[in-house]
């Protein structure tokens, strides 16, 4: 992996990142928006990684970019959520200097 990009999305403050190997080839992505919360204030919030099984250093390489990207928004934080049972993505995040502020609650209205 040698390269991210960024698109942004039609949505205003939508933008995906993408990370590619040599032959040009997408093998990691991330989806996020820039925000401000009660919580953590002006952030840039990921809702999903996802990286090719081959190809685990795109996910170092978007976490490590991500940071430069809220910095030019002028975000105060970075935000990253991952499912509960997901403990493979626990252990990146946490290895990548992430720490748990508070828990993202979901309850499904439509059973």
């Amino acid at each position: 992996m040698n390269a991210c990009t960024r698109l942004t999305l039609p949505q205003r403050h939508y933008h995906m990142a993408g990370a590619f190997d040599a032959a040009e080839k997408c093998v990691g992505l991330s989806y996020f928006w820039i925000a401000t919360k009660l919580t953590s204030g002006k952030h840039r919030e990921a809702d999903s990684l996802v990286v090719g099984e081959s190809h685990r250093g795109a996910g170092r390489l978007l976490s490590g970019w991500m940071p430069q990207l809220a910095r030019q928004g002028q975000r105060d934080t970075v935000v990253q959520d991952a499912y509960a049972s997901n403990s493979a993505a626990h252990r990146f995040y946490f290895r990548e200097g992430f720490h748990i502020k508070r828990y993202h609650f979901y309850k499904s209205i439509n059973t």
